[in-house]
């Protein structure tokens, strides 16, 4: 099964959400071959909490709850809740969580770091996935990451920085953190060039529950799966955001 661990459903920060576009993205996934998309919206954009009460609490898209922040959507496809944090120093990290976890945290940017994030997360719910995101870019560096990879869950190989894929591949020999991938798409261009497989001999899709996948992560039975033309959709959809936003 293929699961895309980034998806972004807001081109911009201060957007207010369109919902036929974001339908369309749950018709793209499912042309790309995607079982899991996860929601990881920037947790200090405008509409955030907005996107996250629609889908997961209002139920939107009329897909079936499976349960806090799961939902099989009518073409299958499954929507699991998460989110992007930028933290203190301008890292970025993933969280997979369920919504009533997300909605406790301080939504500023830069409040956290890694330490305090993972402190909080621990007194919430221990039921939740950290991974650390693009952290080649440009000012997303995460320091002493050598000693603090006790905190995160997995590394982020990220399809727009494919080309350090040699970098990313000796952190994660260096910290013992596994790889998972995902699209980080801002627009439904990008969606797919980037994706997290799990062999169903170990994971069966129809049940995902974010406890197993952690498990699946920490004992790296996951793979990274990049599109050959990754790069090509990366800047196709870099030109579309700022048409789109012009």
């Amino acid at each position: 099964m293929k699961i895309d661990t980034h998806t972004h459903f807001l081109p911009k920060k201060n957007s207010a959400p369109d919902w036929k576009i974001i339908q369309f993205y749950f018709q793209v996934a499912r042309h790309h071959d995607l079982n899991v998309i996860c929601f990881t919206e920037h947790l200090d954009a405008d509409f955030y909490e907005n996107v996250l009460n629609s889908i997961f609490e209002e139920n939107c898209f009329s897909g079936e709850i499976l349960n806090d922040g799961l939902i099989r959507l009518p073409n299958s496809l499954l929507l699991s809740s998460g989110t992007e944090i930028s933290l203190a120093g301008g890292a970025d990290v993933g969280l997979h969580a369920k919504p009533s976890v997300i909605k406790k945290l301080n939504k500023t940017k830069g409040f956290y770091t890694l330490d305090f994030l993972a402190e909080e997360l621990e007194t919430l719910d221990s039921n939740y996935i950290l991974v650390a995101h693009h952290l080649f870019r440009t000012g997303k560096w995460i320091d002493n990451i050598d000693k603090k990879s006790a905190l995160i869950d997995a590394i982020e190989l990220p399809p727009k920085d494919i080309t350090q894929e040699s970098k990313y591949r000796e952190l994660s020999l260096e910290t013992g953190k596994p790889f998972v991938a995902g699209s980080d798409s801002h627009t439904w261009l990008q969606l797919g060039v980037g994706a997290t497989y799990v062999d169903e001999l170990n994971f069966d899709g129809n049940n995902f529950n974010l406890k197993e996948f952690k498990q699946l992560i920490n004992r790296k039975m996951v793979e990274p799966v990049v599109s050959s033309d990754a790069l090509s959709q990366v800047e196709l959809s870099t030109l579309y955001r700022m048409e789109f936003l012009a």
